[in-house]
């Protein structure tokens, strides 16, 4: 037995990329922009690779890939020299290694005392510009209607015992996958109100919502499972973090599309949160779904763990117009 502990290392020489990274084991390792295309030493270990100059001076380590087609990056050097010479990189060719998408075509636009506080801004703008990307992105997915822009009017609404406005309005019922039942007359603010939701779930908590009319998404349903697409469409549903069915009530459902709807309420069932805008009472849902056993199973689903929030008064797009004569 060796009277001390040892370590147990290879070596491998290897040549770093264009990009500064080398390709060891199927995997690969960052190193710095200045080794690009130089000979380096990869010092391994069972549980890290360390890489080194020919001079043995540490460049940079990393932990030890075990897969394959891996990628290992350090970006710090990366930015690090940009921070200092902006136009010593090729940083289009690395920012796209990077997968950065504001930093290449605004970096000069940052102003700063120390490479830090350049990193920090760079940083800081980045993941402003990602963060705006993706709200957009899941507005356009979100496909909600136009509303007012004007303040709500919550005067004429009754709220269920126990829950609040912040409650409704931030989103908060999805958080115990909880449904809301909008009960009211044509154009008493139901459809307004649950856009207003899904915009706060989106632009606040970064939230997958979906808006159909009942009328839209059965013929999705119908014609998804024509050209035998029902599994795909199934699969965005159920990525959702919020699905919005608005107007039920206002058509009856083609008794096909009526049992497709049915297996979507089923399946967000206690795994998501639903909100059902209708004109009508449930001892009226027979009207729309057509058959009583699957208007129960449909009520069932939808009022366990749910609210029903009820809209009175007039509409208040007949209002309007009575007030612009």
């Amino acid at each position: 037995m060796p009277a001390k502990e040892f370590e147990c290392v290879r070596y491998e020489q290897v040549t770093a990329d264009k990009y500064g990274f080398i390709h060891l084991e199927n995997n690969l390792y960052s190193t710095s922009p200045r080794f690009a295309k130089q000979k380096v030493l990869a010092k391994i270990s069972y549980h890290e690779i360390a890489i080194l100059t020919e001079e043995h001076e540490l460049i940079i380590k990393h932990e030890r890939l075990y897969g394959t087609k891996q990628k290992s990056m350090k970006w710090q050097p990366y930015l690090t020299l940009m921070a200092k010479r902006p136009n010593a990189l090729k940083y289009k060719e690395y920012a796209k290694r990077l997968k950065l998408s504001w930093i290449p075509a605004n970096y000069h636009t940052i102003h700063a005392e120390t490479n830090e506080e350049f990193l920090l801004k760079l940083f800081e703008r980045e993941v402003q510009h990602r963060d705006e990307r993706r709200i957009n992105l899941l507005l356009k997915q979100a496909t909600l209607p136009k509303i007012p822009n004007k303040p709500y009017d919550w005067r004429e609404i009754q709220l269920a015992p126990g829950i609040t406005k912040d409650y409704i309005l931030e989103g908060e019922f999805t958080k115990n996958q909880e449904n809301l039942i909008f009960y009211g007359g044509v154009g008493t603010g139901k459809t307004f109100l649950s856009t207003l939701i899904a915009l706060n779930l989106m632009k606040k908590q970064g939230k997958r919502v979906k808006f159909y009319t009942a009328a839209s998404i059965v013929n999705a349903l119908l014609e998804a499972n024509e050209k035998g697409d029902l599994g795909k469409f199934l699969n965005q549903i159920e990525k959702l973090d919020l699905l919005i069915l608005d107007e039920l009530g206002y058509i009856p459902l083609h008794k096909q599309g009526a049992e497709l709807l049915f297996q979507v309420i089923s399946m967000c069932y206690e795994t998501k949160s639903i909100i059902v805008t209708t004109n009508l009472p449930f001892s009226q849902w027979n009207n729309v779904f057509g058959d009583p056993i699957l208007t129960e199973a449909v009520i069932d689903r939808l009022i366990h763990h749910s609210h029903l929030i009820i809209f009175n008064g007039e509409s208040h797009r007949y209002k309007d117009s009575i007030s612009q004569r």
